[in-house]
């Protein structure tokens, strides 16, 4: 912040410097802004009015025109600036250093090693990087030797040979590959036993469900009855599962069950063309009339009634328990 003091001519001071304006009007100037401020009013001061401070204002302005004194502003914002730009770059240095001092003390990874590397290799004024080329080493080996240890899955073995098959001090990379065939063997063998296991319990599931509500469905034929047993619904799915429109009369059966109702099908069926009513039960007296539930016309396509196709397709996926089936001989 600068000073000017106005009286006939006038003077100006420098920030930091002591203004006198014993007489006269005085102005503080904030170079940053350019701006000029009324400061406090000497004992002949002129700044009892606007009309006084208007005329001491045009003096000034006057004065500072003719006598070079706005030049001396601008020198003294020039120096202010300069010192302000050098004191944030060398708090931005102090900064970085300290930093750069940090990422050194806390570099005791083999990540933050790395990370250390790429971020200051062209500005080590310490010769940090050198210095922890022994720490670096220790830690890379003992990455190998535990890469190869903990390698436990197919997964972590594949990506221990990747790693080190270009450099293999220790020549575990064909270690690796003869464990990697062997695991994947025993993971092969678990894959296939988990599918057996689902598969048994899934046909244990509907085989209870059948125990339960064969009794429950009726047809007025054998041709319908064979027509409804043999069809199967594409779930569309990668493992090309299916889903034995039987199956999902089971499961309906068992959910209004568990809501304490009965629900009986009747297969009726004319040629090859079949209809599938429901009758729901409620302590042994029916609730309301048959319903037509679904009908299989005679090109073999499926129609549903009350349930969208999208709702049907869910229980291909788990929303009535294990009704699918993998096997073309459900």
């Amino acid at each position: 912040m600068a000073a000017v003091c106005q009286f006939w001519n006038a003077t100006i001071y420098a920030p930091g410097e002591k203004e006198s304006c014993h007489i006269g009007t005085l102005y503080f100037v904030d170079l940053a802004t350019r701006t000029f401020y009324y400061g406090d009013p000497g004992p002949m001061g002129l700044q009892g009015s606007m009309q006084d401070k208007g005329i001491a204002w045009s003096a000034t302005t006057g004065n500072l025109a003719s006598k070079g004194g706005y030049d001396t502003l601008e020198r003294f914002r020039a120096d202010l600036v300069t010192r302000q730009e050098e004191a944030k770059a060398q708090a931005r240095a102090q900064q970085e250093h300290e930093e750069y001092e940090s990422a050194y003390a806390t570099a005791n990874t083999l990540d933050a090693i790395e990370s250390f590397e790429k971020k200051y290799a062209g500005n080590d004024p310490d010769g940090y990087i050198g210095k922890l080329a022994d720490a670096k080493l220790r830690l890379q080996q003992q990455a190998y030797h535990d890469g190869f240890e903990n390698a436990d899955t197919s997964q972590k073995l594949q990506k221990f040979i990747d790693a080190y098959q270009d450099n293999d001090p220790e020549n575990l990379v064909p270690r690796a590959k003869k464990k990697l065939f062997q695991t994947r063997a025993a993971e092969a063998h678990r894959q296939q036993e988990a599918a057996r296991l689902k598969a048994e319990h899934a046909r244990n599931y509907v085989a209870d469900l059948r125990a339960k509500y064969a009794a429950q469905i009726s047809a007025s034929s054998a041709q319908g009855m064979s027509v409804v047993s043999s069809f199967a619904i594409d779930c569309r799915a990668p493992d090309h599962r299916v889903l034995p429109l039987m199956n999902v009369l089971y499961a309906t059966m068992a959910e209004i069950a568990h809501m304490g109702g009965t629900l009986q099908y009747r297969i009726e069926n004319r040629g090859s063309a079949v209809r599938i009513y429901s009758q729901a039960f409620k302590d042994g007296r029916p609730l309301g009339s048959p319903n037509l539930t679904f009908e299989i016309n005679e090109w073999g396509e499926l129609r549903p009634y009350g349930i969208t196709a999208e709702a049907l397709l869910n229980s291909c996926f788990g929303s009535y328990g294990p009704i699918w089936t993998t096997s073309s001989g459900f």
